[in-house]
């Protein structure tokens, strides 16, 4: 904005026609659509956050995609998913080169890292080492996000990261703490992506095909896990046609299902055997548990994903107001030691 001779200091003195002088001259650039349109999805964000929700709102009469000319981009993109095959043998060139940039090639692999993620790991691989021997299910990216929001990955193949995240921490602590060592991000970034593309990596396997391999292994392990699912709500499904249950019926009521409690409910159940359900589990348990604790987790997990909008998450949660979705925004012990670590180090 400074560029076009616009002067702002606050986000609360951001008028309509600045937004759309900005687009009009990313436009100009020849910035792709879906490029400008993650642009004003972290601009509606900022908005958003600074209270700014008529300007934020995607629906807005000037400032929508489609007020701004940038609906219908293709989501379609240019790279695919390496293949094992040709990601083993790009690897091994590369390690022969440049061993730096052969662990930071394997963490992008098997962790699903961006480029400068990948380059900026070593400030989190003691906490990764940690979170994968003790079992978690995710490890936190906080370093080279895209807007600098941490976002956690899925543990996949826990053997394959453990092993990268050890060849990673071994070549850090004789290179500076770095694993490409360069004097600043960028000649480091320039380095890395100078040895892969000598190793083929380039056009639709460039870098980002490692991050699209992961993601394919990402979906399946997902599939797998909703899958085993399946036989316990087919199951249940069957059990309830069987009493005479209907389409439009309560199906997660006990009194379809317990002939002692068909009377107290028999089509629709209240909240009270839930919360008495949960109140011997939180006897059992030692500590507090909810429905709502459930609900907290899964949109506090939405909230760590840069990928998401907190409009989206505040539809899907139905929340009034834009100021009940931000309290998902936990701040993150690990990532709290990550950055730590990183500036004491």
């Amino acid at each position: 904005m400074g560029k076009l001779n616009i002067q702002i200091r606050d986000v609360k003195h951001i008028k309509t026609n600045h937004i759309e002088l900005y687009i009009k001259s990313r436009q100009e650039e020849g910035i792709s659509k879906r490029t400008i349109q993650n642009e004003m999805a972290g601009i509606r964000n900022i908005l958003a956050v600074a209270g700014r929700t008529k300007l934020a709102s995607p629906q807005h009469e000037k400032l929508s995609n489609h007020a701004l000319g940038l609906s219908n981009a293709s989501r379609d993109g240019t790279k695919v998913a390496i293949s094992e095959e040709r990601y083993l043998s790009a690897f091994y060139h590369v390690e022969k080169q440049d061993m730096g940039v052969a662990m930071t090639m394997q963490l992008a692999r098997y962790f699903g890292l961006r480029t400068e993620e990948a380059i900026q790991s070593a400030k989190s691989l003691k906490t990764w080492q940690r979170a994968l021997l003790q079992g978690d299910k995710n490890v936190r990216i906080v370093f080279g996000t895209k807007g600098g929001r941490p976002r956690d990955t899925t543990i996949i193949d826990r053997d394959k990261m453990l092993y990268a995240v050890n060849q990673a921490l071994n070549l850090a602590s004789q290179s500076n703490g770095k694993l490409i060592d360069k004097p600043d991000l960028k000649s480091a970034i320039d380095r890395y992506r100078n040895v892969v593309r000598n190793a083929g990596l380039t056009g639709k396997y460039a870098p980002h095909s490692l991050r699209y391999a992961w993601a394919v292994d990402a979906m399946d392990y997902h599939k797998n896990n909703v899958s085993a699912l399946y036989p316990s709500l087919e199951n249940l499904v069957k059990e309830a046609q069987k009493v005479g249950v209907e389409p439009t019926d309560q199906v997660f009521n006990v009194g379809w299902f317990d002939l002692m409690k068909r009377k107290k409910h028999p089509k629709s159940m209240g909240e009270y055997p839930l919360r008495s359900f949960f109140k011997r589990l939180l006897a059992e348990c030692n500590f507090i548990i909810s429905p709502h604790r459930f609900r907290h987790t899964v949109a506090t997990h939405m909230m760590q994903s840069p990928e998401r909008n907190l409009y989206v998450v505040k539809r899907l949660l139905g929340h009034a107001s834009i100021t009940s979705t931000l309290e998902y925004i936990d701040e993150s012990v690990d990532n709290l030691r990550d950055i730590l670590e990183a500036e004491l180090m």
